[in-house]
């Protein structure tokens, strides 16, 4: 009778030992795993800096003279992204030659001495071609749109022709900030009547 007893006693011990052993391992959790996503870059085009693919976005203050530029210079970003205004550029209905370029030419001189990426993002219609500001382009006709596009893409193609001073070079041009900005979508609109 004690054998039995022993017997039950080591067999219920090693039994509540496993249960719990067993027990012990499921509460235990693997690490967990964070992913971050990044804009996808090419290697070609991120080689040519450093590693990170990351930008930055120049507002209307920042310019060569401004305080801070010295330390956007030193983050060395790979991307810059500028805003520009149609409405400065082109502020009444004229042809490319009377295009208003100075102020956007200043801001890719210095967004260019930031980073070797710029991306230009044309926003805010003139009022003459459209009745919102980020909304279609529903007063001219879009081949004006077409002529002003065309002509921001030559003034910075670096080609020789019609090129600002210095013939800074960018090579991404971005419609549109918000494409869902108002109740119609300006780039939908312009692609759809293209």
């Amino acid at each position: 009778m004690r054998h039995r007893r022993l017997l039950l006693f080591i067999i219920t011990f090693i039994s509540g030992c496993y249960a719990k052993t067993v027990y012990a391992t499921e509460i235990v959790l693997p690490p967990r795993v964070w992913t971050t996503y990044v804009p996808l870059v090419s290697s070609e085009v991120h080689k040519s800096r450093h590693t990170l693919p990351i930008g930055l976005q120049l507002d209307e203050t920042v310019h060569a003279n401004s305080t801070d530029f010295s330390k956007l210079k030193k983050s060395q970003v790979n991307w810059v992204r500028i805003p520009i205004q149609w409405r400065d550029i082109e502020p009444i209905d004229t042809e490319a030659g009377e295009y208003r370029w100075s102020l956007l030419d200043q801001k890719v001189v210095a967004a260019l001495e930031v980073g070797p990426h710029v991306i230009i993002t044309h926003q805010s219609n003139p009022a003459w071609a459209a009745s919102s500001l980020s909304g279609p382009i529903d007063i001219a006709p879009l081949e004006q749109a077409a002529e002003y596009l065309a002509a921001l893409v030559e003034r910075y193609d670096g080609d020789g022709v019609d090129d600002a001073l210095s013939s800074p070079i960018v090579r991404h041009v971005e419609l549109y900030e918000a494409l869902d900005y108002g109740p119609q979508r300006a780039f939908e609109y312009l692609m759809s009547t293209c």
